[in-house]
């Protein structure tokens, strides 16, 4: 039969204190040492938290102190006019003189002497001039410019025979707008 332990004394802690074993003393050590552990490293980063709080408001006071010296540039408004003229610049610029000049050609015989080009970027239209031997040449070259996929709307503008030159050359004006993407 195993030993009964009957204790009738009253709970109190010293009492506890004296009956506990080694492991119950291991262990309450081990969480005193666990806890004590865990108040040194919050109370170490509580003072960081701080720190780091403190530079934090310094590096905003610093931006803040940058910022105000930096000069407010004021918008300057650009009357519609300007604009307009800065657009008609930039689409002379952008003229597909290439293309313009290639589908010219491409149209042109060799007895046709161009004399000028005359493009207008803004309603993409050209105006030329050129000197032809013949009718049946102004004529041709003409029907060729509207052939050429990258004019439509050629138009003969005006023409006319030079009586003073001994050969009587014929000199024409054509119209034609241009297709393609906007400059």
């Amino acid at each position: 039969m195993k030993p009964l332990h009957l204790d009738f004394a009253p709970v109190s802690l010293q009492r506890t204190l004296s009956r506990s074993s080694a492991i119950t003393w291991l262990l309450a050590s081990g969480a005193l040492t666990l806890w004590l552990f865990l108040v040194v490293d919050g109370v170490g980063l509580w003072q960081k938290h701080g720190a780091d709080q403190a530079s934090l408001q310094q590096l905003i006071a610093r931006q803040r102190e940058r910022l105000a010296k930096i000069p407010v540039v004021q918008k300057k408004v650009i009357p519609t006019s300007e604009i307009t003229a800065v657009n008609v610049v930039s689409a002379q610029l952008n003229l597909p003189w290439r293309d313009l000049l290639d589908a010219v050609e491409r149209a042109t015989p060799p007895n046709i002497a161009l004399l000028s080009l005359e493009p207008d970027a803004v309603d993409h239209t050209l105006k030329a001039s050129a000197e032809a031997k013949d009718l049946d040449s102004m004529i041709a070259t003409v029907e060729s410019l509207q052939k050429q996929n990258f004019f439509s709307d050629v138009a003969l503008v005006r023409h006319e025979t030079n009586e003073a030159d001994a050969h009587k050359p014929i000199r024409f004006q054509f119209n034609a707008r241009w297709r393609g993407r906007s400059p």
